[in-house]
């Protein structure tokens, strides 16, 4: 009877351990799983970053050491977003002063 009782709680017992091995596999799959889609979305940041890097590239005509100057604690959001409001600024003071040229040219014509 002792013999009979002391199989079913090993029985049980390695159940239980069986068990747990489960749980910690399922565990392991799901951090892993969590760690590849954390990899995943990383992957994707970096592509943009590089997308936005080279728009920068091609905006500063190549001169590394202007991108790096402008990047100076700023996220590539806050650079584009710099960018764009400088390059309105130049648009319009280009567009003052080809408005200026236009007029000095038409009182120059009569």
């Amino acid at each position: 009877m002792m013999k009979i009782i002391a199989n079913i709680n090993i029985r049980i017992f390695i159940k239980e351990i069986n068990q747990e091995i489960e749980v910690e596999r399922l565990k392991q799959r799901v951090l892993l799983y969590m760690k590849d889609k954390r990899m995943a979305k990383k992957g994707n940041g970096l592509k943009k970053k590089m997308i936005l890097l080279e728009d920068y590239y091609k905006q500063c005509n190549g001169y590394r050491d202007k991108i790096s100057e402008q990047m100076k604690g700023r996220t590539l959001a806050q650079c584009k977003q710099y960018w764009l409001r400088k390059k309105k600024c130049m648009i319009k003071k280009n567009m003052v002063f080809l408005k200026g040229l236009n007029y000095q040219r038409q009182y120059q014509l009569k």
